[in-house]
Parts: C-alpha cells; structure tokens; sequence
C-alpha cells in the first residue's frame, strides 16, 4: 500500500464535516503532526477505509509546496504494514523531539502499536531493535499487557541472557517468577558480588524460592542486606519447614539437602540457620518437647532475641519442675544478668516485647496490658482504670507462632486461678506488670554523668532450682534478686563509680513516679525519700499522714480546694508557710481527687 519516501506521523485535528458556504461536505482536513505542525490532507491522498476521524493517528508523507505542507499516501497507523523495526525508529525520533502534551500522544499510541506486532516480527528485526544503542524498548514493551509475551519473545530471538542488562534492568516483575530457574541457573555462573547488585534491583519482586537460593549462595548473609523482604523469606521456608503446604523448587531443592550435608545438616548461611533455629525452637516448644533447650543454648542469636530469651528461660526452669514462684525469682534474675551483660538490648526490640505482652487502649502503645479482673464491677482494670480491651485473656486456639505469653503460660496449664478473670496475684499478670516497670526505669537507671547503664547490687540470699543439664534436670542455686533497688555506674573512668542510688517505682497508690535519689532530697522519719508526685514515702506515714508529705521541707500536705472554670477542684500544698511545694490538681494522684473523707 505505502510506496518510498520518509514517513510522517501525526494525529487527525478534523476531517470532513459540513461546508456552509457550499453547501457540501468537505473532502478536506487538517493533521496535526507530531513536529506540532499543521498538514492539510486531502480525501484523495487518504488510503484507509473509512474516513479519517478525529483523534486517530495516521502516518504520511509530507509535501511542501509554496511554503505550506500537505499529506500524501496517508492511511491509519494500523493499516500501514509498516514493520517493528521502523515504528521503533519512528519512536526513537519522537522520543529525541517530542515537547508537547499532543506529540506525547502520538508516540504512546506508537508503542502500543509496537507491542501489538511485536510478537508477529522477523529474528531478524527483533536483532535489530535488541542492538540499539538508545534500547528503550525495554521500557516500552514493559508497560504493556502483553510484556511478559514480548519480553519472552524478545529473549529467545535476540538469543539474549536474562540476567543481563538491559534486559534484566527492565524485566517485569510477573516475568522473574515465571523464568525463574533460568534466573538462577544464569545467577550460578556469577560472583556473589555481581549477582547481590543485580538482585536488589529486583529484590521485592524476587520470589521467596529464589531469595533462598541467594541465600544457599552466600548471596545475602544478613537481615539488614534484606530489609523487609526477610520476613517473605520466614514466612516461605515456614510454609516449606512446618506448614509443610509448599516444597522447594527442584533447581533449590538439590542445592539445599547438597549445603545441609556439608555442614552437619545445617545450611551455612547464618540468616537461614537463624530463621530455621527460630521456626524449630517454637515448634519444639510447642510440642513439649526439651529439644528446644538444645536448640536456644546452641544459637547466640535466639539468646539476643528478648522472645526467645524469655520463652526459652521461663519454660526451661517451668518443665524442669520448679514452683512458680522459684521460676519467677530465677527467671527475672537471669533477664537482669542479660540487661547489663548488654546480651538483650530492651530499647532496640520494643516490636519483640509487644507481640509477647499486648498493649491495649488504656495503657496505650508503650506498655503491656495487665488488666485485672473486678469483680464487683465485672470490669477489667489496668492500673485501677476500665480496660474495654483486655489483651491478657488467652486464646490458645490461634497458630502457635502468634502465640503472646498468655497463650503460651495456658498452652503449658499456666492458667489464672479463676478463668479469664485474672488477678494482681496471677503468675502472668506478675509477669506482664514486671515488664512495664521494667521498661519504665529502664530509661532512668543511666549515670547522669557517663550515659552508662547502671548495674544493680545483687547481693541477696540464694534460691535453690532446678534447671536442665545434659537433658537431665539438676539442682542449682542463684541468687535471685526480683526486687533490684539499689543501682550502681561500674565505668571507671566516671566520678560517679560504685556510688549506688536508690531507684523504684513510687509505693503510693496510683502514682508510677520514679523514686530517684540522684534527684530527690527529702527524707521522712523512716529514712524513705518523698515522692514529688503524691508526697508518699513508707507505709508509716501513709496512715499518720494520708494526704502525703512535702517533698521539699518533709512537712504534712495539706488538700485544699479552688475552683477551675466554674468548677471545684483539689490541690496539695505544703502546710508549712515557709514552703511553697504544692501538687497542681492535674498531677494529684486518684487518691487526692476524692472527697477528704476517703484519705483521711
């Protein structure tokens, strides 16, 4: 149809229409080129059937005569036959020129059509294409439906490698799955450092098999070179390990068994062994077995693990025969040991102690729930406030590697005394209100003058217990401080070495104040330092003076009213009239908000 000469390409601005000074339709119209030139055409010069109509691009020869341009042989782009190779060409041009919005339209509308016929094209023609220096038909034929058509045709007739770039810079996403044991085959051939840099250019949409081979491969070796897509890895060689819902792809599955039995039946990679020793560590204790004592006490990571830790450490001292209480005082004396042995970093595994203590709305995000159960109200309370969404119930019935603590201390026989109506008593309400505080002078118990953390003074009777050795349970002693009051800066070269401070959570009812001595300075009858928040200090004066002590002077509070926007509240003040200290109504603990006749 279309005989020799440079081609054109250009939209159609209109065409035709009725001619009022006619009379007539007109058998004329104008092109819009991709140049952003107008070109007149003719009816006689269009060779497509119908006429042309608005919008459409058409391809043409231009013919300049007296300085205007006219088409020739014009016809719609997709009745021209013209080849792959020159509408890339064509592309190629536009691409170099193209400005306006309309030119853009032109050139999609161009590559569309490329990706229409481009399976229907010559080995010779794709050669072409493959061999141009600009090689955007990566890019072109990528956005489209057909790509993973193209692109398959595009490989096997440029004889390209996959792995390669362009090639592999531009691979779609739904095309790696499908190819890929010829990905990984390519990638054997590699040195881990090349195949690391061309992975992570496609590394969220690599699938979790072939991530497993990177990592048999010594590809990737560690979380963090995997970022979020580590937890793919996890949740795939869980389907693969202990769901048993999915096996390994032939080309891995041989590699695989080939790493595990030249290191002992361990793979050699250290993220896979870490996720591995994580998925059997779980499972083992959830079928009640010890084999999860060998398993923890064999991997340094699962000790670093605030999970495992506490799993491992609580459940090994509890089938070992221990009362609760004894693996209690044993177990928060180890959690100790690893806090200053700097083994287990509270501050950098917050996500960890979430998922085995919940938090709930009361508390909010920073601390676990430890609602309790009120009776008389049939309310659950956390820290004497209405808990709507206790998280502290267990619910044994979901997968065992969601489980929190709850889950596991029922799945043991660990229950409350009443069910589902835990108390302050409860072996895992203890837990759960040891953590918070716990995690609420963590951040406190740091030397003011190094930044430190301070070690406590463990100097405490001993406990005898009974823990695993060998397989076998034996008897052993530890002094098992629960209760650490007395903190220390070991750092040498800071002033305050080896000076111990008293540190604790305020006794006063309601009140979470740090008690510090590094920052308070008055002391009762007793020898107990004042709180600032609600003036209490020891259970003497908590009967002769209800209402607290001055934290500044030492004197008796005094509660007296005021009145804030129309209503009447209470505040502390010192009784002494040469101190000012005072308790504003907003910081007054529960206790002091209440009529008088409560506290006095």
């Amino acid at each position: 149809m279309l005989q020799g000469g440079e081609r054109s390409f250009g939209a159609v601005k209109w065409f035709g229409g009725h001619n009022k000074q006619t009379q007539k339709e007109n058998n004329y119209g104008f092109l819009q080129d991709a140049s952003g030139q107008d070109i007149f055409l003719k009816k006689n010069d269009w060779q497509s059937t119908p006429l042309p109509l608005e919008g459409e691009v058409v391809t043409y020869i231009v013919e300049e005569k007296n300085e205007k341009h006219s088409a020739r042989q014009a016809c719609r782009l997709t009745d021209s036959k013209l080849n792959c190779v020159e509408i890339y060409k064509a592309i190629c041009a536009l691409s170099d020129t193209a400005q306006a919005v309309g030119r853009i339209d032109i050139r999609n509308k161009l590559c569309e059509y490329l990706c229409q016929i481009f399976c229907s094209s010559t080995q010779e023609e794709i050669k072409v294409i493959a061999k141009d220096e600009k090689q955007i038909i990566y890019s072109i034929i990528k956005q489209h439906p057909k790509s993973i058509e193209n692109y398959a045709f595009l490989i096997e007739a440029s004889e390209a490698k996959i792995t390669e770039n362009p090639l592999w810079a531009n691979l779609p996403s739904s095309l790696i799955k499908l190819r890929e044991d010829e990905i990984a085959k390519q990638f054997s051939d590699l040195e881990p450092s090349i195949v690391r840099k061309k992975s992570d250019i496609h590394l969220s949409f690599l699938p979790p098999s072939l991530i497993v081979y990177l990592l048999v491969k010594q590809v990737y070796t560690t979380p963090q070179q995997l970022g979020h897509d580590c937890d793919r890895v996890y949740n795939y060689i869980k389907l693969v390990t202990i769901d048993n819902s999915e096996t390994f792809p032939d080309y891995l599955q041989l590699l695989y068994e080939e790493d595990l039995s030249l290191h002992k039946g361990k793979p050699s990679n250290p993220l896979l062994l870490n996720i591995l020793d994580f998925l059997y560590f779980k499972r083992s204790l959830h079928e009640k077995n010890t084999d999860f004592i060998e398993i923890y006490t064999q991997s340094t990571r699962l000790s670093r693990n605030i999970e495992t830790f506490i799993l491992y450490n609580l459940f090994s001292l509890i089938i070992s025969g221990n009362n609760r209480d004894v693996a209690y005082d044993i177990f928060l004396q180890r959690l100790w040991m690893a806090i200053t042995s700097k083994s287990i970093m509270l501050e950098q595994q917050p996500s960890k102690i979430e998922k085995l203590f919940p938090s709930c709305i009361t508390l909010g995000r920073k601390l676990s729930c430890e609602a309790v159960y009120w009776a008389k109200n049939e309310i659950y309370l956390c820290r004497g406030r209405p808990c709507h969404n206790p998280q502290v119930v267990p619910k044994p019935s979901r997968d065992y590697f969601e489980f929190n603590i709850y889950d596991w201390l029922a799945h043991y026989g660990i229950n409350y005394f009443t069910e589902a109506k835990p108390e302050s008593k409860d072996f895992p309400i203890k837990l759960a209100g040891y953590f918070n505080r716990l995690r609420e002078i963590y951040k406190v118990i740091h030397c003011q003058a190094c930044r430190r953390l301070m070690l406590p003074n463990m100097k405490y009777a001993r406990t005898e217990y009974k823990d695993f050795e060998n397989g076998i349970p034996v008897v052993k002693s530890m002094a098992a401080a629960y209760r650490l009051t007395v903190f220390h800066c070991n750092n040498e070269s800071c002033c305050e070495l080896d000076k111990g401070y008293y540190i604790s959570h305020c006794i006063g009812y309601g009140c979470h104040q740090i008690i510090d001595t590094r920052n308070l300075k008055t002391q009762c009858g007793t020898g107990k330092y004042i709180c600032r928040g609600c003036g209490s200090c020891c259970g003497v004066h908590a009967k002769s003076d209800p209402a607290g002590l001055c934290a500044d002077c030492g004197s008796p509070l005094k509660i007296l009213q005021k009145t804030v926007k129309g209503y009447s509240v209470n505040f502390a003040k010192c009784s002494s009239s040469n101190c000012e200290f005072t308790i504003e109504s907003g910081n007054l603990p529960a206790k002091l908000k209440h009529p008088a006749s409560t506290w006095q």
